[in-house]
């Protein structure tokens, strides 16, 4: 009796299985089918082709960092955003490089040249937040080869000599001395 058991045991789940496969491949369909993709272009809104960075916020906006500036997307419409350093427009074809959220789920902009933004959905703008200091030898800002927001918050400024680490709450900034040759284009 105890082998029959086993083998009524087996069968059991056998059958248990193959009902759950089955189950499984006859709904899957149903469960792809309830995606659907949008494509956006410039003929929607979008203020340029050519798209740099992708976020999306804690309340649902998309966020494109694309050739023109930044735009916002509410799944209709688009708002196009300029950045501003006193009065002077940025060039985003020059400076604006990477588009980041924090834990907090605030939107971060950082520029090659080591300005950081951050959008004030308050006054449903960006400010600018911090500057990298000028380099005293050069008088010129080192070019921001990589920069980084880690789980606390800190943003992390690569530079050909330095790391800047920006304390998002505290607004403080610590700088690493580096001696590496290249440039730092990634951190793990």
């Amino acid at each position: 009796f105890a082998a029959r058991d086993v083998i009524v045991k087996c069968l059991d789940q056998m059958i248990k299985r193959f009902y759950n496969q089955w189950l499984f491949l006859f709904l899957f369909p149903f469960l792809c089918a309830a995606q659907t993709y949008k494509s956006i272009g410039v003929e929607d809104g979008l203020s340029s082709r050519k798209v740099y960075a992708i976020q999306k916020d804690k309340t649902g906006f998309m966020w494109f960092l694309t050739h023109n500036g930044i735009d916002r997307y509410d799944g209709r419409i688009f708002k196009h955003y300029t950045l501003k350093v006193d009065t002077t427009e940025v060039s985003s074809l020059q400076y604006l490089n990477w588009l980041y959220t924090d834990s907090k789920g605030k939107l971060w902009e950082i520029s090659k040249r080591g300005l950081i933004f951050n959008y004030n959905i308050i006054s449903d703008d960006f400010k600018l937040f911090y500057t990298l200091p000028e380099e005293t030898a050069h008088k010129t800002r080192m070019p921001v080869t990589y920069s980084f927001i880690d789980k606390e918050d800190n943003i992390w400024l690569c530079t050909k000599g330095a790391i800047y680490l920006y304390n998002t709450t505290k607004g403080n900034v610590k700088r690493y001395e580096i001696n590496i040759l290249g440039n730092i284009n990634y951190i793990c």
